[in-house]
């Protein structure tokens, strides 16, 4: 282990990670891992020299997560150094995606996700570019659009450029100078970017530069990048250099490191595995710190049986090269295949045998009782080639004696594209999506609006839904419990409902009230569910020149703290008043990040409006006033705003309608299609309509738009 220290604190440490990497963790041990976490604002009494920290990488478990940390920590970086943040663009052109001649399904895959667009040259529209730039490397399999560097920052290298003088994938180092030119359009790109070593394994020395200074020259690669709006992708040849700004790194990417100072962030670690692998890299308590809390319950209930025994498997093959080395290992143990070298080996040993560093919670005495009885299988070299099928027999009027009879044991021909049915139920050709029943006794169509929209959200993309909005706030917590409880048959679909609707009148009884022919407000729901506590984060402006960032939590008129925004609906013919943007997209993107246009004070240049936030907020509600006053403009289904340094985007996925004292509402799936739902005339099934580009989305059977619901799924 990479723990040597020898204070009680540290042996408390490697004996929390040894049970860790089991998910056997004491109480014990997770108070151990609860004493090292800080939260916002506070340090809980740590004891640290926090300058030690300021560029130390943070480990986490999300590629996303990663790139965010690493946009806000360039930019931090750069200002509190004095130093020009420079972008340099990546040069694309469009690449067709290759056939895949092994597997005719992983072909119709490619062909059904990814997009080719019709084009005389391979040249990328400015437009595209821009948007294809603003990508993030998570989603560019790690080759960046944009890097924003300056002389002194950390890098990781993100290919092997060259083994023999240190140049590996994953190893750290810092911007040393670079070489670049200016393309025609005034991007700057980069030639060659020269980074310094960080700790190489030897030193480094190359003619005519500093010791452990290597070059990393641009270099060409076929890229899929994943487009923002949904699964599809494009392929494009992105010339760039391989390297990412080293302010966060993935817990795959942080694999065989010792580190002095640990900064992790474990909030989404998804297995047991996971946590190990980001709290072991430090070589003592003092040097881990935890962003944000964790989940305990990844940490207790064992290991799955067939983990168990691949763990039993490691130990005895580590006692049998043991025992090699020091020449006490038994006559007639094989080497040719693992499983045959266990079982001979555990024969020899006799019943007495137990591994000598076996943990207790990997269960022993079961891995004995249940020998393995698989059969090693010899290894055989495999051929490209395809293995010519043999020809079809012709079909005659009379069946073969193989045939059967009535020719009932002949090979059926599947259809080429067989439908598979992906919802619960077909009507139309479309997926039939599920509506609330409006309760006439106790009124329910406020609840019935909006929790239909989220509903078909969630049963869109339930992990997605679930893992952006749990923990949000009370309501919603309870909101998702009530959805995960509705049955397959949705038959409980308005039990669950009222559940909820219980739920909020003990909240707030006046404004919730729960029985009678009472009227809700729809935007009271909404701020219920999607008001943090503690805010989402504060708006900012970011200068497209010298990368100053201007706002702050302290200014309370820049804070978000609601997922619930209110536009005015005839402001300018649905223009925005201080951007003058024609679309009502520009508006509420105004609303959300605050003033787009502007000149910064320091250097003159243009700001853009961007959000700093601890959590982005997945959907975003609209409301706009005065109420069913209709709109001034065309309404457009989506709008993006630069979050903590990337792009994000919202698409329009839910309308809600009031007039004659009653709410309903349509749905928008991912294809576009429409589908309405008026919990008095519907009852439970929502009813397709048309696609959204072809129909007046501002109405809906004379009444008017009151609110729009935007989803975030990234």
């Amino acid at each position: 282990m990479r723990q040597r220290g020898m204070s009680v604190e540290d042996q408390r440490f490697r004996r929390a990670l040894t049970n860790l990497r089991v998910k056997s963790c004491t109480e014990d041990d997770r108070a151990l891992f609860r004493s090292r976490i800080i939260a916002q604002g506070s340090v809980r009494g740590l004891a640290c020299d926090w300058s030690k920290y300021e560029d130390v990488s943070i480990i986490t478990a999300r590629n996303s997560h990663r790139d965010a940390i690493n946009e806000v920590g360039s930019r931090l970086f750069a200002l509190r150094r004095g130093e020009r943040l420079h972008a340099f663009r990546s040069v694309d052109r469009w690449s067709s995606a290759e056939r895949n001649e092994e597997s005719v399904r992983q072909d119709q895959r490619e062909t059904v996700n990814s997009f080719d667009p019709v084009r005389r040259s391979d040249e990328i529209h400015p437009d595209i570019q821009a948007i294809l730039w603003d990508i993030p490397p998570c989603m560019t399999d790690h080759h960046a659009g944009t890097l924003r560097l300056c002389k002194g920052m950390p890098v990781i290298l993100k290919n092997n450029e060259a083994t023999e003088i240190c140049a590996t994938n994953g190893a750290e180092g810092v911007v040393y100078d670079w070489k670049a030119h200016l393309e025609p359009s005034g991007e700057e790109v980069l030639d060659v970017l020269f980074v310094r070593l960080t700790d190489p394994p030897k030193t480094v020395q190359i003619e005519g530069l500093p010791a452990n200074v290597v070059p990393v020259v641009r270099t060409k690669n076929r890229v899929k990048c994943v487009l923002p709006t949904g699964v599809r992708y494009v392929y494009i040849d992105r010339e760039q250099v391989m390297v990412l700004p080293n302010f966060a790194m993935s817990d795959f990417a942080s694999q065989g490191r010792t580190r002095k100072y640990n900064p992790c962030h474990l909030r989404y670690c998804r297995t047991s595995q996971s946590l190990y692998t980001c709290l072991s890299r430090c070589s003592s308590l003092d040097g881990t710190i935890i962003v944000g809390g964790f989940d305990e319950n990844k940490m207790v209930g064992g290991l799955p049986r067939a983990l168990k025994r691949e763990f039993l498997d490691f130990e005895i093959l580590d006692d049998i090269v043991k025992r090699e080395y020091e020449g006490t290992l038994p006559e007639g143990i094989p080497r040719t295949y693992r499983s045959e070298a266990i079982r001979v080996f555990l024969s020899k040993m006799g019943e007495s045998y137990m591994p000598p560093y076996a943990h207790p919670a990997l269960d022993w005495p079961t891995y004995k009782a249940n020998p393995r009885d698989d059969v090693a299988t010899p290894w055989r070299i495999v051929s490209k080639r395809r293995v010519k099928k043999p020809k079809k027999r012709k079909r005659t009027g009379e069946s073969s004696a193989d045939d059967g009879e009535n020719g009932e044991n002949r090979a059926r021909k599947r259809p080429r594209f067989a439908p598979r049915v992906t919802c619960r139920d077909a009507a139309g050709g479309h997926s039939r999506l599920s509506g609330f029943i409006w309760d006439s006794e106790n009124w329910s169509c406020a609840y019935d609006s909006l929790l239909t929209v989220l509903w078909n959200i969630y049963e869109d993309d339930r992990d997605g839904f679930v893992a952006n909005m749990a923990g949000l706030t009370v309501a919603m917590d309870t909101l998702i419990a009530c959805f995960n409880n509705v049955n397959r048959e949705m038959s409980n679909l308005e039990g669950q409902r009222d559940a909820f609707r219980n739920v909020m009148a003990e909240m707030d009884g006046l404004r919730f009230p729960r029985s009678g022919a009472c009227l809700i407000a729809v935007s009271d729901i909404v701020d219920e569910l999607l008001r943090r506590q503690d805010g989402y984060g504060y708006r900012a402006s970011t200068c497209m020149s010298c990368g100053r960032v201007e706002g702050g939590m302290r200014d309370h008129g820049r804070t978000l703290s609601s997922g619930l925004l209110y536009v005015h609906s005839h402001a300018e013919n649905g223009r925005s008043s201080r951007s003058g943007l024609g679309t009502f997209s520009s508006a509420v993107k105004e609303t959300v990040a605050g003033e787009i246009n502007g000149t910064c004070r320091h250097c003159g240049g243009s700001r853009r409006a961007t959000l700093v936030v601890e959590r982005v907020p997945s959907i975003i509600c609209v409301e706009l006033y005065p109420a069913s006053g209709g709109l001034g403009t065309q309404l457009d289904r989506s709008f993006s705003v630069e979050v903590n340094g990337l792009t994000r985007y919202w698409t329009l996925r839910g309308l809600i309608y009031w007039g004659g004292n009653h709410f309903t509402c349509r749905y928008l799936d991912r294809n576009g299609m429409v589908w309405y739902h008026d919990g008095v005339s519907c009852g439970r099934d929502c009813k397709p309509e048309r696609l959204a580009d072809e129909m007046n989305l501002l109405e809906a059977n004379r009444r008017g738009l009151s609110h729009l619901i935007y989803y975030s799924s990234q």
